[in-house]
């Protein structure tokens, strides 16, 4: 959902930016139209949860079987609300009414917030409609394990959602942003050239550093207190060899049931353990998954990760310098269709975006994720070594993550950037099992960073090195 999120985010402001400057004729009747959009898709959200919590009052026994249908009318309600905003950034010009026929471009961060409207209003309002499934799968566990009720209201799962998906995307984004904005509205010139290059690069470069300081108050967070299992995990930590700056419990009402890593370097560098994961799991449960999580760093995932969202972008630039002609003639063969040219960027950029994310960033992210699950079963066991007993005790953790993570034992929740649970612990008994083909995964995974690095070096300097050679004449 954070990915799609991402990309309805940046395609909105893409296409703001590409949009013509000009006014749009009859604005009220498209800001209606874009109300009537909005209120389509939220509706939508409304009509399957409450189909969905009917289901569940009436037979609780076939919960398994409602929220497999219901997992399936969400993914059809997200792709209504991707084609809502698609329709009213498009077709209705959102952005053009906001910037020229209100003439709010060049306020600081006001335009940018209406033009994510049509994204975040529908989405948060979902959200909303979906908590009543919530809060009626908790009612009947609680009718059925003979307690209470999770007393928990639907305005405080809300403000709990939009910290934990919305915060850590839009405050990032909002301070690059403001940067942009207020430089423009102080001295316009200073947006353009190298001066504009450094403008947006060096917030960015800040907040990839300082991401996990702000994370940290974005959601609810707390250090671990001392004890057994804080020495324990930082025992794990001295066996990899990995160094972090703190151990957080992430406060989510115990609604969350799963750890979290981040920082590039290690003076900013958290590990997140979710109230719920702590809550649930035995000491030797949470020291696997707790090790998982250190197997990323051990391995730069992050940075690999960071580096596989990079490449698209500068091999796009290559492409760009190296072949100016073919990029033009094809967008005058799109003109010639009647597609205008700022849609047809925007529309290009999320297709191939959209393509990326899920044949090449998906397939390399549950790579890595392999690779971590196998320095997870190392770091269990105190001597280091691949055995049958740390691998059968982190696939016990993983199991109790992959299924205590849809809420309270509900459902299994798995994400399309990590390999199903059947998958995970089948390759990592096959590893337990043939140390040879462990070691021709390990060098696999080593070929793929080092082309990774390579190519996103080799694409980046490209364009200077053209530039260069054209100065000379060659």
């Amino acid at each position: 959902m954070q990915l799609m999120l991402i990309l309805a985010v940046l395609g909105t402001l893409l296409s703001a930016e590409a949009a013509p400057a000009v006014a749009v004729a009859d604005p009220g009747r498209r800001v209606l139209l874009c109300v009537v959009y909005m209120a389509a898709v939220v509706l939508l959200a409304r009509v399957v949860a409450g189909v969905t919590a009917l289901a569940l009052k009436r037979d609780f026994s076939r919960r398994a079987r409602v929220l497999q249908w219901y997992d399936r009318l969400r993914r059809l309600q997200t792709t209504a609300w991707l084609v809502g905003v698609a329709a009213i950034i498009f077709g209705l010009g959102w952005p053009q009414i906001i910037r020229q026929n209100w003439h709010l471009g060049g306020s600081i961060l006001l335009a940018d917030l209406l033009l994510l409207l049509p994204v975040l209003g529908p989405l948060v309002l979902s959200w909303w409609a979906f908590t009543l499934v919530d809060q009626t799968i908790d009612a009947r566990l609680a009718e059925l394990e003979g307690v209470n009720a999770v007393s928990r209201t639907r305005l405080a799962s809300i403000v709990m959602q939009c910290r934990h998906q919305l915060g850590p995307v839009l405050a990032p984004l909002c301070i690059v942003l403001a940067v942009r904005d207020l430089a423009t509205w102080l001295k316009p010139e200073w947006t353009h050239g190298s001066l504009g290059w450094g403008i947006d690069t060096l917030p960015l470069l800040a907040l990839v550093i300082g991401f996990p300081w702000l994370l940290r108050y974005l959601w609810r967070t707390e250090p671990l207190p001392p004890g057994p299992l804080r020495t324990q995990l930082r025992a794990v930590e001295q066996r990899l060899g990995v160094r972090t700056r703190d151990i957080l419990i992430w406060r989510t009402d115990e609604t969350v049931c799963n750890a979290a890593v981040a920082g590039f370097v290690p003076m900013l560098r958290y590990v997140f353990l979710s109230d719920g994961l702590l809550s649930r799991l035995s000491t030797e449960q949470i020291a696997a998954v707790y090790a998982h999580e250190l197997g990323h760093l051990r391995h730069r995932h992050m940075t690999l990760r960071l580096l596989a969202v990079v490449l698209p972008v500068v091999l796009w630039q290559a492409a760009a310098v190296s072949f100016p002609d073919v990029l033009s003639r094809s967008s005058l063969m799109v003109a010639q269709w009647g597609i205008a040219p700022a849609v047809q960027a925007s529309v290009a950029t999320l297709l191939a975006a959209g393509l990326y994310a899920a044949l090449v960033f998906a397939w390399y992210c549950r790579v890595l994720e392999q690779e971590a699950d196998l320095c997870g079963c190392l770091a269990v066991d105190p001597a280091g070594s691949l055995t049958s007993r740390g691998t059968e005790q982190f696939i016990d953790a993983l199991s109790a993550v992959t299924v205590l993570s849809g809420g309270g034992g509900r459902r299994a929740v798995q994400g399309w950037l990590h390999p199903t649970l059947s998958h995970r612990a089948a390759f990592v008994r096959h590893m337990a099992d043939d140390p040879a083909e462990r070691d021709r995964f390990g060098r696999r995974t080593r070929r793929l960073a080092r082309v990774l690095v390579a190519l996103v070096v080799i694409a980046a300097c490209w364009p200077l090195l053209v530039t260069a050679l054209r100065a000379g004449g060659l």
